[in-house]
């Protein structure tokens, strides 16, 4: 996985989208239902890109996010020449597509139907999941992209970075980590892949009620 520093912004942004689509066969977009109405500005985005609709379902999860508080409109659509130009135009940043005012999570999918690039507005965060030869590539059509590549590390390196706002767990001490998790204070997304647990710690589940 390797994460971007800084949001995209003007001629970046659009090298990226550019890059993104030749690289992927659909792009995602959600909607949060819990909004009684849809700002004006995200039905204009929705109706342009209406043609080029691939599916839209109702769901709690999307790529990079997976929300508690209820289910969203997950707008598959198209990558082409039209949705690349309307993507460009709509907004100057990658971090815009922020709901109410947008569709929100710009996210690509490539024809392997696996997640090549995610993004979450909110949050701010953003990553491919490419291999090095592909972020060479990358880096070739939109040099101005910052890219950090996160490396793997012990539990204990991890769990020293309490600025972290991102961290990354495959087969660590789960429990350790939730007696650990409380100190840090600029955390937004915490991904955990561990094959050998059949359950969530009570920690967590405290957590995901909050």
């Amino acid at each position: 996985m390797i994460s971007l520093q800084e949001e995209p912004v003007g001629e970046t942004y659009k090298k990226l989208i550019e890059y993104a689509a030749r690289q992927s066969l659909q792009f995602v977009l959600a909607v949060d239902l819990n909004y009684l109405e849809v700002e004006e500005s995200c039905s204009k985005a929705l109706a342009q890109l209406e043609p080029y609709l691939i599916k839209k379902i109702k769901h709690n999860s999307w790529p990079g996010t997976r929300s508690c508080g209820g289910c969203s409109m997950i707008y598959y659509f198209q990558c082409n020449s039209h949705t690349v130009s309307i993507l460009q135009n709509t907004v100057n940043s990658l971090y815009a597509w922020l709901h109410p005012k947008l569709p929100m999570d710009l996210s690509f999918i490539d024809e392997k139907n696996h997640e090549w690039f995610v993004s979450t507005a909110h949050e701010e965060m953003s990553w491919f999941d490419v291999c090095d030869e592909e972020k060479q590539n990358i880096l070739d059509y939109v040099p101005n992209l910052q890219l950090k590549e996160n490396k793997s590390k012990t539990l204990e390196q991890l769990l020293e970075d309490k600025e972290a706002k991102f961290l990354n767990f495959d087969n660590m001490n789960l429990y350790k980590l939730a007696e650990e998790i409380v100190n840090f204070k600029n955390l937004r997304m915490l991904s955990v892949e561990d094959d050998t647990i059949n359950e969530i710690p009570e920690l967590y589940q405290l957590y995901l009620k909050i």
